[in-house]
């Protein structure tokens, strides 16, 4: 079992919020918020997704939070350690409550059985080339059953059973806390994991490159700082950040 209670977090609830990233990065919020505080919406009217899409959600169906975090002990080319925990709890999370393979799609995305179940999007604010402050806003698709005109999938869809949201959150908070509080001790076994469990690795895919060059690829591993690591049809490697490179 793991614990019911994840008590270095304080959890703050909210009914309806634009987006919980933008709480956390309020100022007039911030006497509420301190060092390991989880912002919990039941709603959120603007939702942020990657790329300046929108998250869509139904109110009090899924898990919709953001982590504030104080990383100080983290340098500025870490920043995506931060990313590849968030998405090894996640992977861990899911994998646990559906007992099925969860895959992450670089760089923010878990998916399971091809089909999005949950996302991240990370906000740092660096200084004198340390992370003073990361909030990392999380997605989890949990009892929402439909979809439109998306290829998702929830807690729901892939059990036929509703879920608390409490526990799912718990578990996610004591996954991500082990990452986190070893994230200095074991960083090359966190690198070596993320990559094992990337969407589509070693498959051949059609991919679009700078100036949308369509070529055929595959994804390889992820470089410390994030990167993708590409093989192409010619067996050339290739390095693309993630505004860089699209592929299905």
């Amino acid at each position: 079992m793991f614990p019911t209670n994840i008590h270095s977090y304080s959890v703050l609830h909210l009914p309806t919020v634009d987006s919980t990233n933008n709480y956390a990065a309020s100022k007039e919020n911030q006497p509420n918020i301190q060092h390991k505080t989880v912002i919990v919406a039941s709603f959120q009217t603007n939702g942020k997704g990657q790329f300046h899409n929108k998250w869509q959600s139904e109110a009090d169906l899924n898990l919709l939070f953001s982590i504030y975090l104080l990383p100080k002990e983290l340098s500025a080319t870490q920043q995506f350690d931060l990313s590849r925990i968030s998405a090894l709890a996640l992977r861990d999370s899911i994998s646990y409550f559906l007992t099925k393979q969860v895959t992450i799609k670089w760089p923010n995305d878990l998916f399971i059985e091809g089909k999005k179940i949950a996302g991240i999007l990370i906000e740092n604010t660096v200084t004198q080339n340390r992370i003073e402050r990361s909030i990392i806003g999380i997605g989890i698709n949990v009892n929402q059953k439909i979809f439109e005109g998306l290829n998702a999938s929830s807690f729901l869809i892939e059990s036929g059973k509703k879920w608390e949201l409490k526990r799912v959150l718990e578990f996610f908070l004591y996954r991500f806390d082990l990452y986190f509080e070893s994230l200095n001790i074991n960083r090359s076994e966190l690198l070596r994991s993320f990559d094992l469990h990337l969407h589509d690795r070693g498959k051949w895919l059609k991919m679009h490159g700078p100036k949308h060059k369509e070529f055929l690829g595959r994804i390889i591993a992820t470089k410390e700082n994030g990167m993708l690591i590409v093989e192409d049809s010619e067996s050339k490697i290739h390095n693309f950040n993630h505004k860089e490179i699209s592929f299905s």
